[in-house]
């Protein structure tokens, strides 16, 4: 082999050797890049597995705050009462457990009403706060209801209803003078936010609808100016005078069950949330404790003087009870919605002369036996008429006053917040 023939078979040997160089680091290199991506894709699985197992974690742990935090609800007087007592301070405080820390709070949902210490819908929110000791944290909100089993109004009595019910094995004085007037055609309430003096007037629901002027557990004495202060709603027709009561009902006017849930009501504590008491010796009841049907009450007269005046132009929506053997009367320009119960042993209900005092509801009236004086007496611009919508006002009193049976709470949403 000539020198020429060697020096060419030494640079295709070279040759050959720096391909093969080149097909290892080329091998090398793949074999590299499905390591680092078995080990990207192990540390993503771990990191995964680690974060469900961490939000698992946060989760249990917010629920033991919620847990928690339900028997404080549960043993609430009212949620009123919750909302302030815990207004800007959590339900629960900050607690340790396992790896991390809940932290409980309360707050109303948006009834409408624009006030965070005002439940007007029985729904509250609680949201449970979890804190992981290494880090990560998440939230549980719950909405909870209080559904109970609310004192109700008697049935109507056997011939329908009325705007006034009268009580009473004796005989009832009723007493309808000047344009007075008492009616049982139903109509809808007057807006007590706007409305004033004899502005305050309800219009008739559409179709006609409604019952008596007066019924009455036994007979009914009525000294009227003109029989058409009586007005009624029966069968179809509307009816006037006599014909617009219901009188001798005897048991069927459910007047045992009107007495119940008048004890019922005079029971109630006057430290409840919706609920007002005039006692010792009030006697008068001014618009400055008054309110509207946004946020109807119960006011409790049980004062020692013989006499309770509600004012002119005083506006009240819900019930007014006299528990006392009190007498109530409503002067000048003033408007109740709702029910009036007036049944003590020697107790009258007046509607005066002067102005325009209405009441678009029901009212309840116990006889005091043989006597001189109107257990009923509307006089004046005055009247009664009665009102679903009135009734419906006084039911949300006492609703609102946390009154009947044991309620339970429920859970009516939930959702996880991240």
């Amino acid at each position: 082999m000539n020198r020429k023939q060697y020096l060419h078979m030494r640079k295709v040997q070279k040759s050959k050797r720096g391909f093969a160089i080149a097909l290892v680091l080329i091998g090398l290199l793949s074999l590299s890049f499905v390591i680092v991506t078995s080990m990207v894709s192990t540390s993503t699985s771990v990191k995964s597995s680690g974060d469900y197992i961490n939000t698992i974690g946060l989760f249990n742990i917010a629920e033991v705050g919620l847990a928690k935090a339900r028997p404080i609800v549960e043993a609430a007087v009212d949620f009123d009462t919750l909302l302030t007592t815990y207004n800007g301070t959590p339900i629960v405080a900050t607690t340790s457990f396992n790896d991390g820390t809940y932290t409980v709070e309360v707050r109303d949902n948006d009834d409408g009403d624009g006030d965070l210490t005002n439940d007007s819908d029985n729904i509250i929110i609680l949201t449970s706060s979890a804190e992981g000791n290494g880090g990560g944290s998440m939230g549980i909100e719950v909405y909870l209801q209080k559904i109970g089993d609310p004192i109700v109004f008697p049935d109507d009595p056997v011939d329908g209803p009325t705007a006034a019910m009268l009580c009473g094995s004796d005989e009832t004085d009723v007493r309808v003078w000047g344009s007075a007037q008492i009616s049982g055609i139903d109509v809808e309430i007057p807006d007590l936010a706007t409305c004033s003096g004899s502005g305050c007037s309800g219009t008739p629901v559409s179709p006609t609808t409604g019952g008596a002027a007066l019924a009455s557990e036994s007979t009914i004495d009525a000294t009227l100016a003109d029989p058409s202060m009586l007005e009624g709603y029966d069968g179809g027709s509307t009816t006037s005078g006599l014909a617009a009561t219901n009188q001798s009902l005897g048991s069927g006017a459910n007047c045992s069950d009107w007495e119940t849930l008048n004890n019922q009501i005079a029971s109630l504590s006057c430290s409840a949330t919706g609920v007002e008491c005039f006692t010792g010796n009030t006697s008068t009841i001014s618009n400055s404790d008054g309110n509207d049907c946004s946020n109807p009450k119960v006011y409790i007269i049980n004062t020692t003087k013989p006499l309770v005046t509600i004012q002119s132009n005083t506006r009240i929506c819900g019930i007014v009870l006299v528990a006392s053997d009190t007498s109530l009367e409503l002067s000048g320009n003033c408007t109740i919605v709702g029910s009036v119960f007036v049944m003590g042993s020697k107790t009258e209900l007046t509607l005066s002369t002067t102005g325009t005092s209405n009441i678009f509801g029901q009212v309840i009236v116990s006889n005091v036996g043989t006597d001189a004086d109107n257990e009923l007496d509307v006089d004046g611009s005055a009247a009664i008429n009665f009102s679903t919508e009135g009734m419906q006002m006084a039911s949300m009193a006492l609703s609102n006053a946390g009154a009947g049976g044991d309620a339970a709470i429920i859970t009516v949403a939930w959702r996880e917040i991240y």
